[in-house]
């Protein structure tokens, strides 16, 4: 059996000299996925943005839910200078689960 290593590390320490931070989750979003991502938002503040997929009407309440930069913005995901020192992939098994966000890892320098 393979088995996992792991880690534990402060929020802190994983986001040590990031300027500029990224955070996703998987596609079709739902109420852990968005909620784990704007918590992260909420903790980070102005250095992050959330990056996800047209969230549902019944979690625009949540506090941040108004930053979160859509998805299938094209013009914003091919600009060259998009750039971020971190990205962190929230509540995703692999790394194909983000579906269209997976364009953040061309544009990160660390992902976690």
């Amino acid at each position: 059996m393979k088995t996992m290593k792991r880690y534990q590390i402060t929020i802190e320490e994983l986001t040590a000299g990031a300027e500029r931070i990224a955070i996703t989750g998987h596609e079709h979003p739902d109420g852990d996925c968005i909620g784990s991502c704007l918590a992260l938002l909420g903790y980070l503040g102005s250095k992050a943005d959330v990056w996800l997929e047209e969230m549902p009407g019944e979690f625009s309440y949540l506090p941040g839910a108004e930053s979160v930069i859509r998805s299938g913005s094209r013009a914003e995901e091919s600009s060259p200078d998009l750039h971020y020192d971190l990205l962190v992939v929230l509540d995703c098994g692999d790394r194909e689960r983000p579906g269209w966000n997976t364009f953040l890892y061309a544009k990160a320098d660390r992902i976690v």
